[in-house]
């Protein structure tokens, strides 16, 4: 399924499979640049997410399973510095460390 913008350009590109998501989701920005690319199996997030900035720098990266945050995520800053680096274990926060605009970390 395709939607777009009310000037034309594409917002979204998903599939479906009796009448949830299923499959690559992706959705872009009004400029037309990728916002973010998803995997969902019936519905469920499954595997790795990545949420873009509009210049097109990766600022977070997810893995699931079975909908729930499981394994490494990343988060950056717009300089493609790192800001947040976290391990989730079906859906718990396991370990958190963040770093300051420069890369220096902050806490554990």
């Amino acid at each position: 399924a395709y939607t777009y913008y009310s000037n034309g350009k594409l917002k979204s590109k998903k599939n479906y499979l009796n009448g949830k998501l299923d499959g690559d989701a992706y959705y872009y920005y009004p400029n037309g640049a990728l916002m973010s690319d998803e995997f969902f199996l019936l519905g469920n997030k499954e595997g790795v997410s990545k949420w873009y900035y509009p210049n097109g720098e990766i600022s977070d990266y997810f893995e699931y399973k079975d909908n729930l945050l499981n394994g490494e995520s990343f988060s950056y800053y717009k300089n493609d510095v790192i800001k947040r680096e976290v391990i989730y274990k079906n859906g718990v926060l396991v370990k958190q460390i963040l770093y300051n605009k420069a890369g220096v970390k902050l806490s554990r």
